[in-house]
């Protein structure tokens, strides 16, 4: 519900429409400004404002893409950063073990 709220405009469309303008837009996840939208979407588009464009579109799922390219690198980068410490904690636990098991028994 709160996602609803949040970008009510959604409401608007059939679950169809939304798989449909998922898949148009979706063929610009490469970056790739080259394609024109199909204008079926664009319609769809257009039903929320009038001045929505081809240009518009192109700039803002440029611009998610940028984004999410960030995000992507940023997780890889901190999951890389957290199997690292993992790995130097596991190999401090495991040279500190025998050592203790030792001494318990001596």
């Amino acid at each position: 519900r709160k996602t609803r709220q949040e970008f009510y405009h959604l409401n608007y469309y059939t679950t169809k429409q939304l798989l449909s303008m998922r898949r148009e837009l979706g063929r610009f996840k490469d970056g790739s400004q080259d394609q024109t939208i199909k204008p079926q979407v664009m319609a769809l588009l257009r039903s929320i404002s009038r001045e929505v464009n081809q240009d518009i579109v192109k700039e803002h799922l440029f611009n998610i893409i940028l984004l999410l390219g960030e995000q992507e690198a940023y997780n890889e980068s901190t999951l890389e950063h957290l199997q690292t410490i993992s790995t130097h904690v596991q190999s401090k636990h495991k040279a500190t073990t025998p050592t203790m098991q030792h001494n318990i028994h001596h």
